[in-house]
């Protein structure tokens, strides 16, 4: 039965500009459809399209922790026809010492079409199915770079020239202890 909470009846939160408008502040939301990844928690509440006309996410509102790796749940729409190992973004870590790690997200090893029927390319590591949808998956992959950093921003890039990646959820990793400090995704 419903319950009266507002994303019970939600398939995503309202555009951030949308809720500026109606001078919301806080937004509360449950857990239940977020995943762990190999002992690590990924927010998947928020999702950020990246695509030709929209290239660019980025978070410098990083807390300081300590970090050898970031961790990125997402999927690939209108994307098909990407061959296998297709570059679809870039993403760089710069940590506040200066120093930038830059890698590339390609698909089929670190994305995949989310409603995977005929592709290109491969299927990605499947984390979880889609709440509304459970034909569309969610792909994941880790990225490491060789020095323990504090990151003070992150950016991903999309490079492909069709097809959009939508990013659930960045997750950076402290490789020394397993522990993992959630990012907020947010368009």
């Amino acid at each position: 039965s419903v319950d009266g909470r507002l994303r019970e009846q939600l398939s995503a939160l309202p555009e951030g500009r949308l809720l500026s408008l109606l001078n919301v502040k806080y937004v509360i939301a449950d857990k239940v459809h977020d995943v762990w990844v190999d002992n690590v928690y990924y927010d998947l509440g928020n999702t950020a399209l990246l695509g030709p006309e929209a290239s660019t996410w980025r978070s410098d509102d990083l807390s300081p922790f300590p970090a050898g790796a970031v961790g990125i749940v997402s999927y690939l729409t209108e994307a098909a026809n990407l061959p296998d190992g297709a570059p679809i973004a870039v993403v760089t870590v710069t940590g506040q010492d200066g120093r930038t790690s830059s890698f590339t997200l390609r698909a089929g090893t670190d994305s995949a079409e989310g409603e995977f029927k005929t592709a290109r390319h491969k299927q990605a590591r499947v984390v979880s199915a889609w709440r509304d949808n459970p034909q569309g998956k969610n792909y994941y992959t880790r990225l490491s770079w060789r020095d323990t950093i504090i990151p003070r921003s992150i950016e991903v890039r999309y490079i492909a020239n069709s097809g959009q990646l939508a990013l659930r959820g960045l997750s950076l990793i402290d490789d020394r202890t397993g522990v993992g400090q959630a990012l907020v995704v947010s368009g």
